[in-house]
């Protein structure tokens, strides 16, 4: 690493895989779905059902895009106003910007706002897309923050009066170095405020470095009833490295929902037309959708080994890399499962009706 593995698309330059650790990635998803104990079990048929365990591996890019905004607007009584570009649709942005803001700064959480911004409060910002949020808007507001301190230095120099001073931004504040003497962003705003000073900074990340790549490894555990075409998923593990992860419970849960959007695209959901091109799965008693108990056990992992090289947060996008694999672990498994009655899987959904084609060699 880094790995250059050619141009992918004509209207982009060639790829290059930033870093990881591919084998780690599999050897874990081995350990999670336990293969060494369950390797016996493929085409073993216990108590009708056919068992059945397969892999899949994937890389994905994210962080598209040369750059991205973020705004730092402080108000009088030290609250901060973060206006970001990257929208929120339910991933938690507000969370991870904060977070990333008041590590930067020393601050507690609740002393910053984050705002999706709009054309009048940012001057630009390219959206939510391709995984780029946590890498692109979160190093703008890295970038913003780190602004924001040089533009206070001066401003805390004039409030403790010392032009010659040396001073430190430690947990929210300035410090002088050797003398004991600070002052907190609170009276720095309200200094400021008394002056009619407006402290608003932006931020702009721009991308310079090597794309970061996302990988991982899932596996899955199945056991197929030919009788009837019924697929049980027994066991799924989601193994991937998202580098620095910012917020892992927000990190799990957007695998966990990819992993069963995937889920049910491999087994549940198909737009079904009759022969005059009429939809027949117009409404969701017709159209399936996975609930909880579909697929109740699901587990995911990150691993943080392979940070990327072309960022201060040294993250790699999350977003989309949970869904990835998920249909090739679920054919090869039910491929497995199936392997005794020389069936192999080639097409999607795995409904109960397709599978019990496939078993018999009836065309649906």
């Amino acid at each position: 690493m880094p790995f250059g593995i050619g141009q992918l698309v004509d209207y982009e330059p060639a790829a290059v895989l930033d870093s990881g650790d591919f084998v780690a990635a599999f050897d874990r998803a081995l350990d999670e779905i336990g293969w060494r104990a369950k390797s016996s079990l493929q085409g073993r048929e216990i108590g009708g059902w056919l068992h059945g365990i397969g892999f899949a591996c994937f890389v994905e890019s994210g962080a598209g895009g040369a750059k991205e905004q973020a705004r730092i607007r402080v108000a009088p009584d030290g609250t901060l106003d973060v206006f970001v570009g990257s929208a929120s649709s339910g991933q938690g942005h507000e969370t991870v910007f904060t977070q990333i803001c008041a590590d930067a700064l020393g601050l507690p959480m609740d002393q910053i706002r984050v705002k999706c911004a709009s054309t009048d409060e940012l001057s630009e910002g390219f959206g939510t897309w391709h995984s780029r949020s946590a890498v692109m808007c979160g190093n703008a507001v890295r970038v913003a923050a780190e602004a924001l301190v040089d533009r206070l230095r001066p401003l805390a120099i004039d409030y403790l009066g010392r032009p010659n001073m040396e001073i430190d931004w430690i947990d929210g504040g300035f410090h002088e170095v050797g003398a004991g003497r600070c002052v907190a962003l609170p009276a720095l705003a309200r200094f400021a405020a008394g002056r009619r000073e407006l402290i608003d900074i932006t931020g702009v990340f721009e991308h310079s470095g090597l794309k970061p790549f996302s990988y991982g490894a899932n596996a899955a555990h199945v056991a197929v009833d030919p009788g009837t075409g019924q697929i049980k998923v027994l066991d799924f593990v989601g193994v991937e490295d998202i580098g620095k992860v910012l917020n892992p419970m927000i990190a799990h849960g957007q695998a966990l929902g990819a992993i069963v959007q995937g889920l049910g695209g491999a087994l549940l959901e198909e737009l079904v037309y009759d022969e005059d091109g009429q939809l027949l799965t117009a409404s969701f008693a017709d159209y399936l959708l996975p609930t909880a108990s579909d697929f109740p056990q699901i587990r995911t992992f990150f691993l943080d080994l392979a940070r990327a090289p072309g960022n201060l947060l040294g993250a790699k996008g999350g977003g989309e890399g949970g869904i990835v694999a998920v249909a090739a672990a679920i054919g090869n498994a039910v491929s497995a499962a199936l392997r005794p009655l020389g069936v192999e899987v080639r097409n999607l959904p795995l409904s109960p009706p397709r599978v019990r084609a496939l078993v018999t060699g009836v065309a649906t």
